[in-house]
C-alpha cells in the first residue's frame, strides 16, 4: 500500500498452527491502520484499527482458523 509517498507492507504468517497474524511495517509513529478483510475483493469489513507505537504493528485474526480463505488490506489514516 502506498499513501502520500509512504510505503506500508502487510505480511501474514501462521501462529499457533491455525491463526493468521498480520504484521504491518512502514508508516509513521501515531499513524492509524485500519485492518480490513474480504471474501470477494469487492466488499470489505473492518476488523480492527491499530495505532503504530513502534516499528511493527501486529494483529491476529481470531476468525482465521474457521475460514478457508480471506483477503486482507490495510488502510492508512495519517494524523
Amino acid at each position: 500500500t502506498v499513501i502520500k509517498g509512504k510505503v506500508v507492507t502487510l505480511q501474514a504468517r501462521r501462529v499457533q498452527g491455525v491463526l493468521l497474524q498480520l504484521e504491518i511495517t512502514g508508516g509513521d509513529l501515531n499513524d492509524f491502520f485500519s485492518v480490513q478483510a474480504s471474501s470477494d475483493l469487492k466488499s470489505w469489513t473492518p476488523l480492527a484499527v491499530l495505532v503504530k507505537t513502534e516499528g511493527t504493528v501486529a494483529f491476529i485474526d481470531p476468525e482465521s482458523a474457521q475460514l478457508r480463505s480471506r483477503f486482507y488490506r490495510v488502510v492508512v489514516q495519517t494524523n
